[in-house]
C-alpha cells in the first residue's frame, strides 16, 4: 500500500506541475495575439492617418488648380472630409497612447510636388485617378477593422467607412463628368 501512496503522489506532483506548465502556454499565446491585436491597430492608425495627410494635400491643391469646377469642389470636399477623419483619428491615437506622424512622408512629399508642377488638365486625370485607387485601398483597410477585437479600433473604421465609400462613388461621378 506504501507503494501505492508514493506512486500516487508522485504522480500527483506530476500532473500538478504540468498544470501551471499549461496556463503558461495559454497566456503566452494569449499575450501573442494580444500583442499581434495591438500591433495591427497601430499600423491601421498610421496607415489611416498617412492616408489623410496626404488626401488632404491633394485635396487642397486640387482646389485651387483644378480647372473644372467639379474636380475643385470634390477636392475641398475631400480635404474637409479627411481633416475630420484625421481629428478623430488623433483623438484616437492619443486614447491608445500612440504618436500620429506629423507629416507626409518624403515620397509623398515629392509625388504632392510633382502634382502641383503639372499641367492642370493631367493633374485633374492623374489627381481622379489616385482618389478612385486610394478610395478603394483605404474601403479595404477599413473594412479589416470590422474584424479587429479592439472596439475602439473597429467602432472607429465602422464610423467612417460609409465617408469613404461615398468618397469613391463620389471620384467615380466626378471623373465621368469631365471624361
Amino acid at each position: 500500500m506504501k507503494y501505492t501512496r508514493s506512486s500516487l503522489l508522485f504522480l500527483a506532483l506530476i500532473v500538478g506541475l504540468s498544470f501551471p506548465g499549461c496556463r503558461h502556454t495559454n497566456k503566452s499565446e494569449s499575450t501573442g495575439s494580444a500583442l499581434e491585436n495591438k500591433i495591427q491597430g497601430i499600423m491601421f492608425i498610421e496607415q489611416a492617418a498617412r492616408g489623410c495627410m496626404l488626401e488632404i494635400e491633394l485635396g487642397k491643391l486640387a482646389a485651387v488648380k483644378a480647372d473644372h469646377p467639379e474636380v475643385r469642389d470634390f477636392g475641398k470636399s475631400m480635404a474637409a472630409d479627411q481633416e475630420l477623419i484625421l481629428n478623430s483619428l488623433k483623438e484616437l491615437s492619443v486614447t491608445k497612447g500612440l504618436k500620429l506622424p506629423d507629416s507626409l512622408s518624403r515620397q509623398e512629399q515629392i509625388q504632392v510636388e510633382e502634382m502641383r508642377q503639372m499641367e492642370n488638365k493631367y493633374f485633374e486625370k492623374l489627381y481622379l485617378k489616385m482618389m478612385l485607387e486610394n478610395s478603394r485601398k483605404y474601403i479595404e483597410l477599413y473594412r479589416g477593422t470590422s474584424r479587429s477585437p479592439d472596439v475602439l479600433i473597429s467602432d472607429f473604421g465602422k464610423k467612417y467607412l460609409p465617408i469613404l465609400e461615398k468618397h469613391l462613388q463620389k471620384a467615380f461621378e466626378v471623373q465621368q463628368s469631365i471624361s
